[in-house]
């Protein structure tokens, strides 16, 4: 079954329709070796040798292409992962989650948030609303 797009909502973190204001984070998190390591769409800026083969897409170089690269995945399984808002901050995008072809779900994370349990706190959350949905 294919999730919802109503928000899914968990301790601390917020699932929600990727939004095209979220361009910008998607494309700095998509330029960071550390977040690209483990998929196909790597940057041309980042050489990882034993994963070139693998690569399927043009690389993004530029931000419009973030724009495209999100449009492209605006379907009802796929998320952006957003901390909850606090007093003190606003929401924020930390990563993107989602199942482009069921049963397989792909994410990617800021590495700056790394090592916090946030990407298994998603997934449990996005495997749960599967279940349900």
């Amino acid at each position: 079954s294919e999730a919802t797009q109503d928000p899914i909502i968990t301790e601390r973190l917020i699932l929600r329709k990727l939004q095209p204001s979220d361009a910008d984070a998607v494309f700095n998190m998509m330029l960071t070796p550390a977040t690209m390591q483990y998929t196909y769409n790597i940057p041309s800026s980042i050489s990882i040798p034993k994963l070139t083969h693998h690569r399927t897409r043009a690389p993004l170089t530029e931000l419009h292409q973030a724009s495209t690269y999100l449009s492209e995945r605006s379907g009802p399984s796929m998320f952006g992962v957003c901390l909850k808002p606090t007093s003190s901050t606003p929401e924020t995008l930390i990563g993107i989650l989602g199942s482009v072809t069921f049963p397989e779900i792909g994410y990617r994370f800021s590495p700056s948030h790394a090592g916090k349990g946030y990407a298994t706190e998603a997934l449990l959350a996005f495997r749960s609303e599967e279940h349900t949905s």
